[in-house]
């Protein structure tokens, strides 16, 4: 008996040449998984948030933020988007590296769409961790909450009166949520 064919699977490269044209999308093992554009709280929130996280980054000189869904190239056949990312100076990839960075980051943020599913957010979280990343930040715009998991698999809600840390991936970084999620 012959084994069933193999569905024809797209390499990184290849999605590269795709993606340009074809909107939001992330690569996952080896399928396009295309996404619906988001509303205008999450782009608020998270441009908001990006904000924070960038003035902090450069007046330090620790790094490089990330938004707009910048892909990270995990395998031939894995690239993901995530909304914002964190890259230490330390561990920025080389200017010439190609369309997607193979780097993993330190912090990856991940703004929540009344369109996702708790199990979707919950694998995509545990995927960045188990990929290397240093601290997952979940942000819930409907809320007013950001879920904070950690490599060591320590997790911490932290809402509107709180102050946002991100020990030890991002130094010396402190946002008192009321400013993020005031409306």
């Amino acid at each position: 008996m012959s084994a069933a064919p193999r569905p024809n699977l797209i390499d990184a490269d290849a999605f590269a040449a795709l993606a340009a044209d074809r909107g939001r999308c992330e690569l996952i093992d080896g399928k396009i998984i295309d996404w619906s554009p988001t509303g205008y709280r999450h782009g608020e929130i998270t441009g908001n948030l990006h904000g924070f996280l960038w003035q902090h980054v450069r007046r330090h000189a620790l790094g490089r933020v990330l938004a707009a869904e910048s892909g990270y190239r995990a395998s031939d056949h894995v690239v993901r988007a995530p909304d914002i990312t964190f890259i230490r100076q330390d561990r920025l990839p080389p200017e010439s590296e190609d369309r997607f960075h193979t780097v993993v980051p330190d912090l990856v943020v991940e703004t929540v769409s009344p369109s996702d599913h708790a199990q979707d957010i919950n694998n995509k979280t545990a995927w960045w961790l188990d990929q290397g990343v240093q601290i997952v930040w979940t942000v819930y715009p409907a809320t007013a909450e950001i879920h904070a998991r950690d490599a060591s698999g320590h997790a911490r809600v932290f809402r509107r009166e709180d102050t946002l840390t991100a020990e030890p991936a991002l130094p010396g970084f402190t946002l008192v949520l009321t400013e993020l999620f005031a409306s």
